[in-house]
């Protein structure tokens, strides 16, 4: 009975070798292969989120909204509208933001397009007027004589790109809203059917991975579900506080474009820590077609306003919601930024917050243990 036990033991290991060998010489091809799978998946993880995303709405709505259903026809029925009421609800508030940025925006554009051509001649005023105390500024200008004309070019050029391939630009936004919409589709499909997925997954992994394996599947999904959950409400929070302030601040200090500027740097909030800066160079943009004196001074604000919201909004807000200090925060955000982008920024703090409460429970049994050992 050993013989054969370390047999098999030897088998595995034979095939664990072999299959690693066979990973490595056709690495590329695996690679290839992984990118295409998770290109064709792609849709089905949209679906995924938007499903939990829109889940936190249709719970509010069922328990707090619609009455107990009493008979499953009703709770279908329940669950329809439930859907229905969150797809409402989102397309309402993304309607008010684009009322709020959409005229303004044009606004802006229309007055920065008219502002250009006298903003390039005194920049090229200016620098032709300080450019010998810069030698390699007065060489660069000598090589460029019309600076206007050339930043015109290539405006012209670049116009002429997008006018060129038009046909590929707009294949590629049907394509994106394709999956967009076919994420949607799915995310419906996830909502209705959430309970019956459930009890499916549960049975899977009870065959096939074992009640101690599926223990703990359970237990760090729940705690991964409980800080992804409590990440984007608290996040979502950050970033309306992020708003308000910043419109506050735009409108106190009599900036243009207040009400627009605040409402875009508050949606891009949503994005941690980097968020803000994105939100400002748009509104950098907007003040700059008003007034190149106030454009720095929003800058100005812009950094008060994003130090305040990096060292005490952020982490007090966001990292109290998920029960993570702050400091792990900033860290998290750090090293998952640097490692895998913007995606790695947005995920890090859930992530950290899972693996936190992992830690913090195992190590508390740990001690637990070793107290009653003693």
């Amino acid at each position: 009975m050993d013989v054969k036990k370390n047999d098999i033991k030897i088998l595995k290991i034979v095939f664990i070798v072999g299959v690693m060998l066979l990973a490595v010489q056709k690495f590329d091809s695996i690679l290839l292969f992984l990118n295409k799978l998770l290109s064709v998946m792609s849709t089905v993880f949209i679906g995924f989120f938007i499903a939990y995303f829109l889940n936190l709405l249709v719970r509010v709505i069922e328990a707090r909204v619609l009455p107990k259903p009493a008979t499953i026809k009703k709770k279908n029925l329940y669950r329809s509208l439930s859907i229905l009421f969150s797809f409402i609800i989102v397309i309402i508030i993304f309607s008010i933001l684009l009322n709020l940025i959409i005229p303004e925006l044009m606004n802006a554009i229309s007055t920065f397009m008219k502002v250009i051509p006298q903003a390039i001649n005194q920049a090229s005023d200016f620098a032709n007027k300080y450019s010998k105390q810069f030698p390699t500024v007065e060489k660069y200008l000598a090589s460029k004589p019309d600076l206007s004309t050339s930043i015109v070019d290539n405006i012209d050029s670049i116009f002429k790109y997008l006018t060129t391939n038009s046909i590929l630009v707009i294949g590629s936004v049907f394509g994106k809203i394709a999956t967009l919409v076919m994420g949607f589709i799915i995310a419906i499909y996830i909502l209705f059917d959430k309970e019956d997925l459930k009890i499916k997954f549960s049975r899977l992994f009870h065959r096939y991975l074992g009640e101690k394996m599926e223990r703990k599947i359970y237990y760090v999904s729940k705690i991964a579900n409980e800080s992804l959950r409590a990440y984007l409400i608290g996040q979502t929070l950050e970033a309306i506080i992020l708003g308000v302030l910043c419109t506050v601040g735009l409108y106190v200090f009599k900036f243009p474009y207040a009400v627009m500027i605040g409402v875009v740097v508050g949606f891009t909030g949503l994005i941690p820590v980097l968020g803000a800066y994105i939100g400002g160079v748009f509104g950098f943009f907007m003040v700059l077609s008003k007034s190149p004196t106030q454009a720095m001074l929003f800058l100005v604000f812009l950094l008060v306003l994003q130090q305040l919201e990096n060292n005490l909004i952020y982490p007090r807000v966001v990292g109290g919601s998920v029960g993570l200090p702050g400091i792990w925060v900033v860290i998290s955000i750090l090293i998952a930024g640097g490692f895998f982008g913007l995606v790695g920024v947005f995920l890090s703090v859930p992530i950290a917050a899972t693996i936190y409460k992992i830690i913090t429970d195992d190590v508390r049994a740990y001690e637990g243990r070793r107290a009653i050992a003693d």
